[in-house]
């Protein structure tokens, strides 16, 4: 959205809690002095901490008739320490009613997303566990089903990497199928949970880089390939002449 001198620019969260789009009158009570006015939205901005009605000065002496400045953006170069002590000055002056810092907003939002991030990296060793849970069972049932064909495999001169290649080719072939699968549902299930843990006020991003995918990917072959050295040993020690008697 271009702001200009006859904006007027809601955020994203407002337009998707009211049920608004671009062209659509909203209204505004100003400063709770029953001046409510009703303005055209000229465009919706994603903004991702609170919520905010943009205006250009033109669109707001046109609607409310007076420019009143109330609110003063400061930016400064001070340290943690000199910050606080600035304002607490600035509340000392009775001309002030409030002060909000940005950097304190900073903090608060990044033990926000921190504890994100632990929920995220437990979710996937757990995906991770059920992925080894179900390759190890699903390689177990392949295994012990084909084991007169593997015993036969070895005794015509297979070596034993050429053998577990050809049991853990179909193995891989089911897993990128399912990480395919998984791939494509994963990206609703990601827009369904970002929706869910937004709050007021707070939103999170909806995109996912591409290297989320590569990593995906990566991990998800990672637990398949740790699998698939577990079951190595069982392999290298089936009996040939015993599996090659046995009675199918």
């Amino acid at each position: 959205n271009i702001f200009n001198e006859n904006s007027i620019i809601i955020t994203k969260q407002i337009a998707d809690k009211i049920g608004l789009s671009k062209g659509d009158m909203i209204t505004i009570d100003l400063d709770n002095k029953d001046t409510f006015k009703q303005v055209r939205i000229t465009g919706i901005t994603d903004n991702y901490i609170n919520n905010y009605v943009y205006m250009g000065e033109s669109a707001y002496k046109n609607y409310f008739g007076v420019e009143n400045k109330n609110a003063y953006i400061v930016k400064t170069n001070f340290s943690e320490e000199a910050l606080k002590e600035y304002t607490r000055e600035l509340l000392n002056n009775k001309n002030v009613t409030s002060v909000v810092s940005t950097n304190d907003m900073k903090v608060t939002y990044d033990n926000v997303l921190n504890n994100l991030t632990s929920i995220v990296i437990i979710l996937v060793l757990l995906s991770g566990a059920l992925i080894a849970v179900v390759i190890y069972n699903l390689t177990d049932i392949i295994v012990n089903e084909r084991i007169k064909e593997i015993a036969t495999l070895r005794v015509t001169g297979y070596t034993r990497r050429e053998t577990l290649n050809y049991i853990f080719r179909e193995v891989l072939f089911m897993s990128a199928i399912g990480i395919l699968i998984g791939l494509a549902l994963g990206v609703g299930l990601h827009q369904f949970v970002m929706s869910s843990i937004t709050s007021l006020g707070l939103r999170f991003g909806m995109s996912i880089e591409p290297l989320s995918y590569l990593y995906t990917i990566l991990l998800a072959f990672g637990f398949v390939i740790l699998t698939a050295i577990c079951f190595y040993p069982k392999i290298k020690n089936i009996q040939m002449a015993e599996a090659l008697k046995s009675v199918e």
